[in-house]
C-alpha cells in the first residue's frame, strides 16, 4: 500500500471515527473542528488527482467551480465508503468522476457528449464496480471474440509459416535437380539462380495470401494477379491438403511418443 493510500484509510477512518461517536448529532464545535483538519488532508492529499480529472473533462477554465463539486465528492465518499470492498483511494475516483461529470452537463448544456451524469443512489447500491449505466453488457461477448479471432489468426500465421517454409525448401530443391552440367551466366552448378529464387518467392507468397484468406474467411482480394476465382481455390485445396497431411503425421508422432513413454 502506498503512503498516499494509508494517509488516505487513516484520514477517513478518523472522520468516521468522530461522526459515529456523535451519533444522529451533527459534529460540532471541537469535533467539527478536527473533522475539517481531516478533510483538508484529504483534499491535499488528493489534490493532484482533483486538477486531473478536473483537466481531463474540460473544466480548467472553471477551477473553482470544479473545486468545490469535487469536494462535495469527497465527502458522499467518505459518508458511503465500505473499507471491505475497496479502498478509499479507488472508491473517491467514481464520486470525483460523477461531480465533474455532473458538473460539465450543468456549464454546457449545448455541448453534445456521448455520456450520460452517474446516478450517486446507483453507485452506493451497486458498489465500485457495478455502476449502473457504466457497465457495457455486450463487452465480455465481444472480448471473448475478438480474442479467439486474434487466437484463430496467431495459431493460422504459425501453420503457414511453417508449411511455406517446407514448400520453399522443397521447390528451391527441385530446381536444384534441374541444374546440369556446367553453371549459366556465372552461376555455379547446382545453384539457383536468384532470379529463379524470386519466381519461388512471389509464387509462394501469393498462395499464402491465398490461403490465408480462404482459412480466415477473408473477403479481401489478394495482392493484384492473374488468378481466376477457380484457381485461387484449387490453389487453397491443394495447399490445404498438404497442411492437413502435415499435421495429422504430427499427431500420429506425438501419439506413438506417449505411448512410448507410458
Amino acid at each position: 500500500m502506498s503512503t498516499i493510500t494509508t494517509a488516505l484509510e487513516a484520514e477517513v477512518a478518523a472522520i468516521r471515527a468522530i461522526v459515529h461517536k456523535s451519533g444522529a448529532n451533527a459534529p460540532r464545535g471541537r469535533s467539527g473542528a478536527m473533522i475539517d483538519r481531516h478533510f483538508a488532508r484529504i483534499l491535499a492529499l488528493i489534490s493532484s488527482r482533483i486538477r486531473h480529472f478536473t483537466k481531463v473533462y474540460g473544466l480548467l477554465a472553471h477551477a473553482d467551480d470544479a473545486a468545490q463539486a469535487c469536494a462535495i465528492g469527497v465527502w458522499r465518499a467518505i459518508e458511503s465508503y465500505e473499507p471491505a470492498k475497496a479502498r478509499f483511494t479507488t472508491f473517491v475516483n467514481w464520486q470525483l468522476r460523477g461531480e465533474l461529470q455532473g458538473l460539465r452537463y450543468r456549464l454546457f448544456r449545448d455541448v453534445p457528449v456521448d455520456r450520460r451524469p452517474l446516478s450517486l443512489e446507483a453507485l452506493t447500491e451497486a458498489g465500485v464496480f457495478g455502476v449502473a449505466g457504466l457497465e457495457d453488457a455486450d463487452a465480455l461477448e465481444r472480448t471473448e471474440s475478438l480474442a479467439a479471432g486474434t487466437l484463430a489468426r496467431r495459431a493460422c500465421g504459425t501453420l503457414l509459416d511453417e508449411h511455406f517454409a517446407y514448400m520453399r525448401r522443397m521447390a528451391v530443391r527441385q530446381a536444384e535437380r534441374r541444374i546440369t552440367g556446367a553453371g549459366r551466366a556465372g552461376i555455379r552448378p547446382g545453384t539457383v539462380a536468384p532470379a529463379e529464387l524470386d519466381r519461388i518467392d512471389q509464387r509462394l507468397r501469393q498462395e499464402r495470401e491465398i490461403v490465408a484468406a480462404h482459412l480466415l474467411d477473408d473477403d479481401e482480394t489478394p495482392s493484384p494477379c492473374k488468378l481466376t476465382a477457380e484457381q485461387r481455390r484449387q490453389i487453397a485445396r491443394r495447399n490445404l491438403r498438404a497442411l492437413a497431411d502435415t499435421l495429422q503425421g504430427d499427431a500420429r508422432i506425438d501419439g506413438a511418443a506417449m505411448a512410448t513413454q507410458h
